[in-house]
């Protein structure tokens, strides 16, 4: 999964949407998260489901980093 987002965030152009699509699936899958992953999949619209998704996602794995003195972009590294 590490290789999957290291690909995905190098672009010059993040996109949320693009890790939720492409590693989402794999993480949710793991069969000691399964069962809370569906209980949150039950108890939230898929909007907000989506977004604590992409939440979770983004804490667990990803490192921000912010250039100084100007802050242009945001970039991301796997943690």
């Amino acid at each position: 999964m590490q290789e999957i987002i290291e690909r995905l965030i190098a672009p010059d152009r993040f996109s949320m949407t693009s890790l939720y699509d492409n590693v989402w699936s794999v993480f949710s899958s793991h069969e000691i998260i399964a069962d809370s992953i569906n209980v949150l999949k039950n108890d939230f619209s898929k909007n907000k489901y989506k977004q604590l998704a992409c939440g979770i996602l983004r804490h667990a794995f990803l490192i921000e980093l912010v250039k100084v003195p100007g802050i242009e972009t945001t970039k991301f590294r796997t943690r």
